[in-house]
């Protein structure tokens, strides 16, 4: 009787043993289950976020080209401007024609970049071209207060 005893508590405890190495088994399935899952997603999130740092630094590139671009018209606009300004600093009768010039380009370079309206550069390039100067006995340039 003690063999068929210690035997039979040897078989249950072996169930026993088996039940919970099959409910291990099971957790650790599903646990990698999981953890697999995971793996799938990071994955798939790591490539959309390298997708879009892509586009991100693209987008830099453009936007720093234009920058450059943009940089580099108004640098020489400024040093346009500059010698125009020097020009009349020093201006002699025949250093007009040298400003006409210089305001002239400096307007052309103002008009391509669209930072001038074109009412404004008719406005000015009718000025420039008037080789007359402002007369101021004309009645046009008198004082028309009403008082």
């Amino acid at each position: 009787r003690d063999t068929t005893k210690s035997k039979s508590d040897a078989i249950l405890g072996g169930r026993d043993n088996i039940n919970e190495l099959s409910a291990e088994i099971q957790e650790d399935t599903a646990e990698k289950e999981q953890s697999e899952a995971e793996v799938v997603e990071r994955k798939a999130n790591q490539e959309a976020m390298t997708a879009e740092l892509q586009d991100t630094k693209a987008r830099f590139e453009k936007a720093q080209a234009e920058y450059d671009v943009q940089a580099a018209d108004l640098s020489k606009a400024i040093r346009s401007l500059e010698s125009a300004i020097q020009a009349m600093e020093g201006s002699k009768p025949a250093a007009l024609l040298e400003i006409r010039s210089t305001v002239e380009s400096s307007l052309a370079l103002a008009a391509a970049m669209e930072l001038i309206s074109e009412k404004k550069r008719q406005a000015v390039s009718a000025l420039l071209q008037t080789g007359a100067g402002v007369d101021p006995s004309d009645p046009a340039y008198a004082y028309h207060s009403q008082g």
